[in-house]
């Protein structure tokens, strides 16, 4: 809207300034909207490293390089570990399949209800994650594009 006698070029950068005045209105808002809703989350972040400064597990110089070199500390002392939960779930399985197997040549004189019913419950376990595994493998639920 022009005012009357303005000069068009006037009139233009004077709704410039007004849109730029609004801009940065919506801009302060914005942005005051967002350091508020930040705030919470800021707040439980200090109350969470205060909580593991009193239990001794947080460094005193805590920057960006110590948070990579603990990261990367992590992942070397998981990776020697490794070797060792893999052979714990090695002999966790054999076990198992020991078990398993002295059941099957019990088969059926030597079975109860109980075991029946478990290796029942089991059997359709492994149907019920087979079928997971197809629907994920598909990329859909109702069946494969054509």
């Amino acid at each position: 809207r022009r005012a009357a006698g303005a000069a068009p070029g006037r009139a233009r950068s004077e709704e410039r300034r007004s849109m730029a005045a609004v801009t940065r209105s919506a801009m302060a808002r914005l942005c005051g909207a967002a350091s508020a809703a930040a705030r919470p989350v800021l707040d439980a972040c200090e109350r969470e490293a205060a909580k593991g400064a009193q239990r001794g597990l947080v460094a005193g110089d805590a920057t960006w390089a110590t948070t990579t070199e603990l990261a990367s500390r992590t992942y070397y002392t998981a990776m020697k570990t490794f070797p060792q939960m893999a052979n714990g779930a090695a002999a966790e399985v054999n076990a198992g399949w020991a078990q398993i197997s002295s059941k099957a040549r019990q088969f059926p004189g030597g079975w109860t209800v109980q075991d029946t019913l478990t290796g029942g419950l089991f059997a359709a376990e492994l149907y019920a994650w087979s079928c997971v595994g197809e629907v994920i493998g598909r990329g859909s639920l109702l069946g494969y594009d054509v």
